[in-house]
């Protein structure tokens, strides 16, 4: 597991570099998978059930959530901000330490889902300082559903609105395997 891309969004990726250092490093360690012994010997790498196939996307990245949880991270309170009744959730929504992080699974998102409107909420409430939001790289999208969010047209989206919309500080990251 690689990050291909990380953007920061007002200065979203520095305030953590300078303020967060160790979310930072728990972030890192849960995408890159990390050790066992790090992770207090719960958790394997991740390792696909049959030699040679590679683990679906939604799959890695909700190891990387497992991960994040084992850290302490905690699960946002309330709905999501794309939440269906009955159906598999879009994004996993976890908070630690003023920092959301958003883990967006390969499932298909509901229409007209603003995907930082939950961010923006969350900071205009004094709650957090900064979103994290994690997506597929485009790498991944002949191995996902159709209609998905992924990292390099959410990125067009965020620098398509301007650099003050949305008027949080965020970090939007690409994973690929």
């Amino acid at each position: 597991m690689r990050v291909v891309g990380k953007h920061s969004h007002l200065g979203g990726h520095e305030y953590l570099l300078m303020h967060r250092k160790r979310v930072c490093s728990e972030i890192a360690v849960a995408i890159k998978g990390g050790s066992t012994k790090e992770l207090g010997g719960t958790l394997a790498p991740f390792e696909p059930a049959h030699r040679g196939v590679r683990p679906w996307p939604a799959e890695i990245i909700l190891q990387v959530g497992e991960r994040l949880s084992q850290r302490r991270w905690q699960q946002m309170p309330g709905p999501t901000s794309c939440a269906q009744p009955n159906a598999a959730p879009a994004q996993i929504e976890l908070v630690k330490e003023r920092v959301a992080i958003t883990l967006h699974v390969a499932t298909l998102p509901s229409v007209g889902c603003e995907l930082f409107a939950r961010d923006a909420a969350l900071f205009a409430s004094d709650l957090v300082d900064v979103g994290i939001h994690i997506l597929p790289a485009m790498e991944w999208l002949g191995e996902m559903s159709t209609g998905i969010a992924y990292y390099e047209g959410e990125l067009y989206n965020l620098i398509r609105q301007g650099r003050g919309v949305p008027a949080v500080p965020l970090v939007v990251m690409g994973l690929a395997p």
